[in-house]
């Protein structure tokens, strides 16, 4: 292991590196202690892999869970949906259904597991902070509201010890929880990680996260020193100082203090705003491409990762209008802006020539499109392996076996 965990101070454990970690080394693997998917992605996704698509079937009982195979739903029902099942049925049979989001989701798991045989989640739980006092009062009165809800369903007695640790329970899931995404950077779940959520945040972390459906993979954005801190970043790297700092008070209750957050800021405000235009579903093709033209005019010498990020949503864009050519120019430009230049991307680029592979099939670019799927899977298999089951992964190893089978035929018959 290339890690251990510093408990010198209870309240704010971290992770050391024991060794010299090398740049995109696998730091540390692990499934969740507990997991659901979004309240949002409920008939969406699997409950139990999170695998995103047609032809899932609901739970005959609550008819609130999802599931593509027999064997995930027959995972997930030893997991907590055999006691979480009833509790669901009734919810959602009443005429007074209350809300139910995800963080009422992944406690009523948490409570459910408590019952089950050899289930640890309780001392798991133990671990973790929950800076309850830190919390807004407000919010402490929407966790009250919420258990009283869970634990009425639950059947179990109002009493004050069960309030107060499902208000604990609450708070703990609220601030360690890690939102879990996709290979597009689209958010599927929640789940709770040991010992990942004893990393703490830095703006400039030297290591970032990638999930394969529930499974998260810790890799070094940078060489760590033996006995560094490793960190990773809890908000979104390209923002402004303004918005990660509001993002951070408000969702893990601390202000940073980092150097990137007290200094100078660099980026204009007017970069952010930008990004955010072209990053939203709301604006068209024509409003996008002018933010793009006024950065590129009006903006130069930025850092690589925000031209990046632009082109990449840039290029999204033009594959939901359909104009394929045009997304095949533009990721190219993204492909050539941060190429070799920024490790975080790296995973994105794989997926970008992914989609170059793709899209030069589709435009009859075979030679091209047989160079990006094969720069592609160069690249993703060092961050996934074969029993991910990843289906994009299984159509562009399939795409480009038929690729080369049709090169190779051409050739011959030529």
């Amino acid at each position: 292991m290339s890690f251990h965990i510093d408990e010198s101070d209870i309240k704010n454990r971290k992770l050391l590196a024991t060794k010299v970690i090398p740049i995109k080394e696998l730091i540390l693997e692990t499934l969740p202690c507990v997991s659901t998917v979004l309240s949002s992605n409920l008939k969406t996704h699997c409950s139990f892999c999170f695998q995103n698509g047609k032809g899932l079937f609901f739970c005959a009982n609550c008819k609130t869970r999802y599931y593509c195979n027999r064997d995930c739903q027959s995972q997930d029902w030893k997991s907590g949906h055999k006691q979480e099942c009833k509790v669901l049925t009734s919810l959602f049979s009443s005429k007074n259904i209350p809300k139910i989001n995800s963080l009422f989701l992944i406690c009523l798991r948490v409570l459910v597991m408590k019952d089950i045989k050899g289930s640890d989640i309780m001392e798991k739980s133990k671990l973790l902070i929950s800076n309850k006092e830190k919390f807004p009062e407000e919010k402490i009165t929407f966790f009250r509201e919420m258990a009283i809800i869970l634990l009425k369903y639950l059947e179990r007695e109002l009493n004050l010890e069960l309030m107060e640790e499902t208000i604990e329970i609450l708070c703990k899931i609220s601030i360690n929880a890690f939102t879990i995404y996709n290979h597009l950077d689209e958010p599927m779940g929640l789940g709770v990680y040991i010992p990942s959520n004893f990393i703490n945040h830095c703006c400039e972390p030297n290591a970032h996260i990638l999930f394969a459906g529930r499974t998260q993979r810790i890799f070094a954005l940078k060489e760590i020193e033996k006995n560094s801190e490793i960190t990773i970043s809890y908000s979104q790297m390209l923002s402004s100082r303004e918005s990660n700092r509001k993002f951070l008070k408000e969702n893990y209750l601390f202000d940073c203090k980092c150097g990137k957050c007290e200094g100078d800021m660099q980026i204009p405000e007017r970069v952010f705003e930008i990004l955010e235009i072209i990053s939203s579903k709301k604006a068209d093709t024509i409003e996008k491409n002018q933010c793009w033209q006024e950065i590129i005019n009006n903006y130069k010498g930025l850092p690589r990762e925000y031209y990046g990020k632009a082109l990449s949503e840039l290029s999204l864009q033009y594959i939901n209008d359909k104009d394929y050519k045009k997304a095949y120019g533009i990721l190219k430009q993204f492909i050539e802006c941060c190429e070799g230049k920024i490790t975080t991307y790296e995973p994105e680029i794989g997926w970008k020539y992914a989609e170059l592979a793709k899209l030069g099939k589709y435009l009859g670019k075979l030679k091209e499109s047989i160079i990006y799927g094969e720069k592609s899977l160069g690249i993703l298999m060092k961050y996934y392996k074969v029993s991910d089951e990843i289906w994009e992964l299984k159509e562009l190893e399939t795409n480009l076996r038929e690729m080369q089978d049709l090169v190779r035929a051409n050739q011959y018959f030529i």
